[in-house]
């Protein structure tokens, strides 16, 4: 189990697109045999905008809720194969910028 808290601060050239971010996120990692393990992460953040944007006469405000969970399967030393499925929603008080996404990644890693 990992857990933890993150503040980001983004100084845009643009203060529309500035902003200062607070993420929560919680992973669960448990091993299912030798070689094989799954992970399951959630990741939630707040983003607050320094300025409004003249199109929109408001200060953008969002909420992005993500999850993911994982396989990753060890193929050798150092070497790991994963399949990961992400899902992330978007809340914002400006309708433009609100979303979700799915995402399916395939991946190899080497640690060396």
């Amino acid at each position: 189990v990992s857990a933890g808290y993150q503040f980001w601060m983004e100084d845009a050239k643009s203060s529309v697109l500035s902003n200062d971010t607070d993420v929560l996120y919680v992973a669960l990692s448990k091993k299912l045999t030798k070689d094989l393990m799954v992970r399951v992460a959630s990741v939630f953040s707040w983003s607050d905008y320094d300025k409004g944007s003249p199109a929109f006469g408001k200060v953008r405000e969002d909420f992005r809720k993500r999850i993911s969970v994982s396989l990753h399967k060890a193929i050798g030393k150092g070497k790991e194969l994963f399949v990961e499925y992400n899902r992330t929603v978007n809340d914002s008080n400006l309708n433009l910028y609100g979303f979700s996404r799915n995402q399916i990644s395939i991946g190899l890693k080497f640690a060396f």
